[in-house]
């Protein structure tokens, strides 16, 4: 996964390195600048949060019965109520893994840890009583041997479940929801 900005407006895009793009602005231009490392810098993840409040069209993805705002507008919320969740842990001590930042392993949410949205996703986990309620729903993705990822421990094959209902895959580079690969779009 590369980022890189675009020559004529300014605008950033993830994307593979070596890939040609066209720029919403209509002017080509090639990514060059890969991200080397799991540790990002303010710039990088300033970057991965426009592009999550562009796949999320400004809404809390999650929209929990804990959402902290109507219909999930972010944009009402202070900046340090808005926060990435990384569906699949970066584990005790952290990573050197750079996919644990990629825009299929995150999602965009109100709250923090303990509050919000994404207070609700860590309440509502493996340890739930009542039965998981963030894991059925794609937003927590069980960590797999590393290195080695199947379909229930890859965050780009597992399903998220939208507040609607609609099942949707999370593309690692671009910001945008994928049809799931099993077909069925909407949850039982």
């Amino acid at each position: 996964m590369a980022r890189s900005l675009c020559p004529a407006c300014g605008l950033a895009y993830l994307s593979h390195p070596g890939d040609d793009n066209i720029c919403a602005c209509g002017q080509p231009w090639r990514v060059l600048a890969p991200f080397p490392r799991a540790e990002l810098s303010r710039e990088e993840w300033d970057l991965l949060m426009l592009l999550l409040l562009t796949r999320s069209g400004g809404l809390c993805e999650v929209r929990s019965p804990d959402c902290l705002t109507p219909g999930g507008l972010l944009a009402v919320l202070p900046r340090d109520l808005v926060s990435l969740h990384h569906r699949s842990g970066r584990r005790m001590g952290g990573t050197t893994n750079p996919a644990i930042n990629s825009l299929a392993n995150l999602v965009i949410s109100c709250g923090h840890g303990t509050r919000g949205c994404h207070g609700w996703i860590e309440h509502h986990g493996y340890n739930d009583p009542q039965g998981g309620q963030a894991v059925t729903r794609g937003l927590l993705v069980p960590q797999g041997v590393p290195g080695k990822l199947t379909a229930a421990t890859d965050p780009t094959q597992v399903p998220l479940v939208l507040a609607s209902g609609r099942r949707v895959r999370l593309d690692p580079v671009n910001p945008c929801y994928l049809a799931p690969l099993d077909g069925l779009p909407y949850a039982v």
